[in-house]
């Protein structure tokens, strides 16, 4: 429970210090702030989670947490973004098809990563009917809870780099769909008066 509250204190003071950063800078600078944190994040689970020390976990839970919510704050946000770039291009919202895209990934990628853990586990040693697992399994849950989430996080770097739209470019777009739809607006009356 003492996690749990570590990591909604942590979560709620990520949102505003990330929402910041991206007022400030940007979204592609605040999301790429949220990953070059998170790796800072998983290479200090390596201390966080020791078994000398157990209350570093409330540390390793907060700033998991800390940079989760700048996370799923800015992930929302850039959705957002990607919708209107889309229709701008299609003339059409398609909000139902990207959402259920992304929640069909997300669920593959969790059922993946849920089985995958347990040939993982088998092959580092771990052993379910002992109380303690031995020094190599230890060491190999901690390398790997680490390193995992660090590869994947530098692929999401590299994908952010080729992300094009900046702040500038989605000004233009909103100014563009604000007056197509303003344009729509005034024929339907139009058509309605008639």
């Amino acid at each position: 429970s003492i996690m749990g509250v570590a990591g909604m204190v942590m979560g709620f003071l990520g949102i505003p210090a990330f929402a910041l950063i991206a007022h400030r800078l940007g979204k592609r600078h605040a999301m790429a702030a949220v990953l070059v944190t998170t790796i800072f994040v998983f290479i200090g689970t390596w201390w966080f989670y020791t078994p000398k020390i157990v209350w570093l976990q409330l540390l390793a839970t907060g700033c998991i947490a800390f940079t989760g919510a700048g996370f799923w704050l800015l992930d929302g946000s850039m959705r957002a973004d990607i919708l209107d770039y889309d229709e701008r291009d299609t003339g059409k919202r398609r909000e139902g098809a990207f959402e259920s895209c992304i929640s069909w990934i997300g669920k593959v990628g969790m059922a993946l990563g849920a089985g995958i853990s347990f040939f993982i586990l088998d092959w580092i040693g771990f052993d379910s009917s002992v109380a303690h697992q031995s020094d190599h399994t230890i060491f190999m849950i901690r390398f790997l809870f680490a390193v995992i989430p660090i590869v994947g996080l530098i692929v999401a770097l590299f994908a952010l780099a080729r992300f094009p739209l900046t702040q500038e470019l989605m000004a233009e777009i909103r100014r563009e769909l604000e007056s197509r739809r303003g344009r729509e607006i005034g024929r339907a009356s139009c058509r309605g008066r008639v």
